[in-house]
């Protein structure tokens, strides 16, 4: 690897440390280890905590007598930057909760305070493009972006990418709806439907509930565009 000292007019010489941080993926192929792992059941790290080295054994040019650390990750798919995160925004010395969020094709989730902290990790890319609901799309003309819900008759306001009717909606528009179906009683904490609230825009069959949220004769597709518990999962 090459390191951009030039246009910085750094002395290569006098460079005697380097701190890298990085998710699990990232730090294993500045390693040279293979990453694959983490891809394959039990979808494990081969190391989530590296240890010392010199550049020249990474193969960094130029600057061959540096140390070289890194930033430990806490699980498979919690990696060294968002320990980087917490140390940062200094949350594990503050009394009140806090929420640290990471997103990107993979999100990761941090909450917690002082006393204690738990993170997860989840596929972040696929739902904000609409991925795995059922009128989910991407952030595109004619996506729903925006929601709130009518504490009386449960309908829903909604504001569209590019204007006009809605096609669907997008990872922005699922944030909102289940923020406000929870607040408004729609759901309960479990991400269940109330069905005992009289809300006409929620229609039960089988073993699913679905959600309105633009009906078919308002939408671009003439087809209702709605949110199930399935969704919700």
């Amino acid at each position: 690897s090459e390191f951009p000292t030039t246009s910085s007019h750094i002395d290569v010489d006098s460079i005697v440390s380097m701190m890298v941080s990085g998710n699990s993926t990232m730090m294993h192929l500045f390693y040279g280890v293979p990453p694959r792992y983490i891809r394959e059941e039990p979808y494990v790290t081969v190391a989530n905590k590296f240890s010392s080295s010199t550049a020249k054994e990474i193969s960094i040019k130029h600057i061959k007598n540096a140390h070289v650390y890194s930033i430990q990750g806490v699980a498979s798919y919690l990696g060294g930057d968002i320990t980087s995160g917490i140390l940062a925004t200094d949350m594990y010395r503050e009394k009140e909760l806090a929420l640290f969020l990471d997103l990107g094709t993979n999100g990761e989730l941090v909450v917690g305070n002082s006393e204690w902290m738990m993170g997860c990790s989840c596929s972040a890319g696929p739902a904000f493009e609409g991925g795995g609901v059922k009128c989910g799309i991407r952030a595109v003309d004619g996506a729903i972006e925006k929601i709130s819900i009518s504490q009386k008759t449960y309908k829903c306001q909604i504001e569209v990418i590019g204007g006009g009717k809605p096609r669907g909606i997008c990872g922005s528009g699922l944030i909102d709806v289940v923020g406000e179906m929870y607040l408004k009683g729609v759901i309960d904490r479990k991400g269940k439907f109330n069905k005992d609230i009289g809300n006409k825009y929620l229609r039960c069959a089988d073993d699913d509930c679905q959600y309105i949220l633009v009906e078919g004769k308002n939408s671009a597709t003439g087809e209702d565009i709605y949110i199930s518990e399935v969704d919700i999962d």
